[in-house]
């Protein structure tokens, strides 16, 4: 679960030790932790920023938590039995409670335990990702090899590193941006990731393609770093020239995580893919005696037939490309610098060789009408055998949408709006009926996506369910678990048979809604209730399935007001409850959320006597 030292430590470079502070002679010796966070997807930006310090000759130990059953405590005994002086964290926004769990429960165990957090999350939207978690003493920006040995030597001769290049810190109660310049220019000199001590051999991972293919013992190899491209909708915080690593380092990393794992499968990790043909026929030549089946992303203008032909030769069974959009002016937008031309060809080209290849069609962006998401709807029925997914634009922190949606105010708070999980908004020039409740009508005539048949729903503790039915091809039973709100939908391909149309599991199209509308309109019978919880991705759902909530007696609350109204319902801040009656609160939402409004009520708003989650009147 654990370790210590520079053991493991692959690539550790003459080149790279001449770029980092060392520790000086006499200074003072601190403990350093570094923590992958409990997540779903393993973090390796930590692992290679831990490889980073540890090739100082400091004190460095390990801990990856997806390893420990209970997280919390594995983190307390390891501070304690270690005498840990700072811990290193840090993800993606997507794992933000995550990543906040960790630095709040170091402080916990000792408030003056130093907490430094790093990765996407702070460097596209600094301020507001070290407000968010509260605990954090210091945050890295950008990329963090030379800029966590820096902080190492400041607070070992110094006590602090408010002035490290490329740290954010609280000075005089605001937070405090210093610039970086710390580019890594040459990338084949970085240590490789810290596998060994993280010991991310143990968490297997696994990667299912848009055709049913599974890839089982996956590892991820980075073959560049930085993207010169700026799609407004991205929030890769690494803009600039790209930076590949040369093969010979790339596979001087296979050859060590060989040594480590039983590998079956390779994902190549790079913004843009392969930066040209020459880069993937070199590359294809030299993994062919591997015989692994290997994955990458791609842009349309870098392919041609002869590359795919000698990737599918040797071991690749897909690709995926950014299609976005099938508007020209959408494209513009969006700054894809690519075509829908492009896009066509190189699906053509996929097909003639027999290579899968997948994308996705963004449905949001500033510029975006009814008119315009038609044609890409249009233009994907059009093509029904190309494996290209519908989905809403998400306005992820630090990208462009992002940035644009807070200064209109459809952000109105950037720290709960990140607390929330970055929810769905509307920025387009489309309605809320038309972005919220047309689309996904349309994306289901693209997707076909059939429901299982004979589905019974099974409630669990803490309010997830599970979905049991038969596929509504071949009839076998399938259960579908952990969902964490009767709002989840599911999409996946049947395991037991080759139909490659996926099959929808939507909880609540499977409850039983006469009983959940009876049972909802007994609650809210000649009395003021507030929904509070709701988001914009489940309120048509909730009017839908149960119309008595249109009623003027039931509010609807949400903390972060960026909704106004929904078929004709207002949103309301929680400081409704006090104008008004309202003495019964209904939680269409997350056990976590659900416990956040039941403790809010009870130190805000005493007149509420009755709380109940939504899944209870099942």
């Amino acid at each position: 679960m654990s370790g210590k030292g520079i053991e493991g430590i692959e690539n550790k470079t003459a080149g790279f030790l001449e770029m980092i502070k060392l520790p000086l002679p006499g200074s003072k010796v601190l403990n350093y932790l570094f923590v992958i966070p409990a997540a779903p997807q393993l973090e390796y930006g930590v692992a290679y920023v831990c490889s980073a310090l540890k090739s100082s000759g400091r004190n460095v130990f390990t801990l990856n938590l997806n390893l420990a059953s209970d997280p919390k405590r594995t983190l307390a005994h390891k501070i304690v039995k270690e005498n840990i002086d700072v811990v290193f964290t840090g993800s993606f926004s997507s794992k933000f409670w995550e990543t906040k769990t960790v630095v709040d429960t170091v402080k916990q165990v000792s408030p003056g335990i130093i907490t430094v957090v790093g990765g996407a999350m702070i460097s596209v939207d600094p301020a507001v990702a070290m407000e968010a978690l509260e605990n954090a003493d210091y945050g890295v920006i950008g990329e963090g090899e030379i800029t966590v040995n820096a902080l190492a030597y400041e607070l070992e001769t110094k006590n602090s590193a408010a002035d490290v290049p490329g740290v954010i810190y609280r000075r005089n109660g605001k937070w405090t941006v210093n610039e970086c310049s710390n580019v890594i220019t040459d990338p084949d000199i970085l240590p490789f990731p810290d596998h060994s001590g993280f010991e991310l051999y143990k968490v297997p991972e696994q990667y299912t393609l848009y055709n049913s293919v599974v890839m089982n013992n996956v590892v991820y190899i980075n073959i560049g770093r930085s993207c010169p491209y700026g799609c407004t909708f991205c929030a890769n915080p690494d803009r600039g020239r790209y930076r590949s690593l040369s093969l010979d380092t790339v596979f001087k990393h296979l050859d060590w995580l060989d040594s480590l794992y039983h590998i079956e499968s390779l994902i190549l990790a790079a913004s843009i893919g392969f930066p040209d043909a020459q880069y993937a026929y070199d590359f294809s030549r030299r993994i062919k005696p591997y015989n692994l089946k290997w994955y990458i992303n791609a842009r349309p203008e870098v392919i041609t037939r002869e590359m795919l032909s000698v990737m599918k030769e040797s071991g690749c069974i897909g690709l995926l490309i950014g299609v976005e959009s099938a508007d020209s002016k959408i494209l513009k937008s969006m700054r894809k610098s690519t075509t829908i031309e492009q896009v066509e060809r190189a699906f053509r080209l996929a097909e003639e060789v027999g290579l899968h290849m997948e994308g996705n069609l963004l449905f949001g962006d500033s510029e975006d009408t009814l008119e315009t998401a038609l044609r890409s709807i249009e233009w994907r029925m059009e093509h029904p055998g190309w494996r290209i997914a519908p989905t809403h634009i998400y306005h992820f922190p630090g990208s462009q949408l992002y940035k644009k949606a807070c200064r209109e105010g459809l952000i109105k708070d950037p720290v709960e709006y990140l607390k929330d999980g970055y929810p769905k908004i509307n920025a387009s020039k489309m309605s809320n009926d038309e972005y919220f409740k047309q689309l996904p009508f349309l994306f289901s005539l693209l997707n076909k996506d059939k429901l299982l048949t004979g589905a019974q729903v099974e409630l669990n503790d803490g309010f997830s369910i599970n979905i049991t039915g038969n596929c509504p091809y071949c009839s076998k039973v399938i259960k579908i678990s952990g969902l964490d709100t009767i709002f989840s939908r599911i999409v996946q391909h049947c395991p037991f048979c080759e139909n490659p149309r996926p099959v929808a599991a939507s909880a609540i199209e499977l409850c039983d809604l006469t009983k959940l509308r009876h049972n909802i309109q007994t609650l809210c019978h000649e009395k003021a209730v507030g929904i509070w919880g709701v988001t914009i991705y489940n309120i048509y759902l909730l009017l839908d399935a149960v119309p008595c909530l249109k009623e003027d007696n039931v509010l609807f609350i949400n903390n972060n007001n960026n909704a106004l109204a929904f078929m004709g319902k207002e949103v309301f801040t929680p400081d409704i409850i006090k104008k008004t009656s309202i003495d019964t609160v209904l939680i269409p939402n997350s056990l976590r959320v659900f416990k956040d409004i039941k403790e809010q009520c009870v130190n805000e708003f005493p007149q509420v006597k009755q709380i109940a989650h939504i899944t209870e009147l099942l």
